[in-house]
């Protein structure tokens, strides 16, 4: 009644059972990189440099004495607030 598969019946089952295995094993890999994407945008915008490289150097921040809103410590003269009179 039942007979045993001959070799390229289980050379085939085994090449079929390999490309769902990678294709399961790709789309593992692209949803943990969106999920990265996802919690860290600026990661991706790094491609072919340092990791996490961004556009703009972080500043150091200032309190405005008299309104309390940050602006960057080199360079600044007004806070940019129409109230304000820093």
């Amino acid at each position: 009644m039942f007979t045993l598969p001959t070799l390229p019946k289980i050379l085939l089952i085994v090449a079929v059972i390999g490309v769902i295995w990678w294709w399961h094993r790709r789309n593992q890999i692209k949803a943990r990189e969106r999920a990265e994407l996802d919690r860290n945008p600026r990661a991706g915008k790094a491609k072919g440099g340092a990791k996490g490289a961004a556009g703009k150097p972080i500043e150091d921040m200032t309190q405005c004495k008299v309104c309390g809103a940050y602006v960057p410590a080199k360079g600044a003269t007004r806070c940019g607030r129409a109230d304000c009179p820093f």
